[in-house]
C-alpha cells in the first residue's frame, strides 16, 4: 500500500512517499513517477495543471499532476507555523492509492495529443521521401547561388578585378 503526503504553505512544499511495500517497490514507483513527470512536458500545456508544469523536478511534477487532476485538493490538516499565526500556515494533504491514481491519470493523458517541438517536425520532414527530394532540389542550388554571390561580392570589392569584370560584361553585351 502506498500513500503520498503533501505539505505546503509557509514552510515550503514537501513530499513523502509512505509505503508498506518493499523498498524496491517504492523505488520502482518513484522511478515511474519521474518518467511520467518528464513525459508531462510533451503534452499540450492546456491539458496539464499549470502548477504541475511549473515544478522543475519531474517526480514532484507527477505528484502535483496527481494532486491537481485526481484529488479534491482539500487539505486534510491545517496547522499554524508559529505562535498566534504570526509566521504562517502549513497545510497537509494525503493522496491515498497513488499507484491506482497514477494509472488512471496515465490513461487520461494518453488521449491527449502530444505536441512535437518544431525542430522535431522539420527533422522528420527532411527524412521523408518528399522532404529528401525537396531538400535536394532546393538546398543544393540555393547554397551554390549564395556562395557564388558572396564570392562575386568579395571579388567586386577589389578594384582591378572589378574593372576586369566590368570589361568582360561589356564585351559579352556587345556580342549580342
Amino acid at each position: 500500500m502506498f500513500r503520498l503526503d503533501y505539505q505546503w504553505g509557509s514552510a515550503g512544499e514537501h513530499w513523502s512517499v509512505l509505503a508498506t511495500a518493499s523498498s524496491a517497490a517504492k523505488a520502482e514507483f518513484e522511478t515511474l513517477c519521474t518518467i511520467a513527470g518528464d513525459l508531462l512536458l510533451t503534452l499540450h500545456a492546456s491539458a496539464v495543471a499549470p502548477e504541475a508544469l511549473a515544478e522543475p523536478k519531474a517526480k514532484y511534477r507527477w505528484y502535483l499532476a496527481i494532486w491537481h487532476h485526481m484529488t479534491s485538493k482539500v487539505p486534510d490538516h491545517k496547522a499554524f507555523a508559529g505562535p498566534d499565526d504570526r509566521i504562517g500556515t502549513v497545510f497537509t494533504g494525503r493522496i491515498r492509492e497513488p499507484v491506482e491514481l497514477s494509472a488512471t491519470l496515465c490513461l487520461q493523458f494518453s488521449t491527449v495529443r502530444v505536441v512535437e517541438p518544431p525542430a522535431t517536425r522539420l527533422v522528420r520532414f527532411k527524412q521523408s521521401p518528399v522532404g529528401k527530394f525537396l531538400w535536394w532540389f532546393g538546398e543544393e542550388p540555393l547554397r551554390k547561388l549564395l556562395g557564388s554571390l558572396v564570392v562575386a561580392g568579395v571579388l567586386a570589392a577589389i578594384p582591378p578585378i572589378r574593372h576586369a569584370i566590368a570589361s568582360l560584361v561589356g564585351w559579352i553585351i556587345s556580342r549580342f
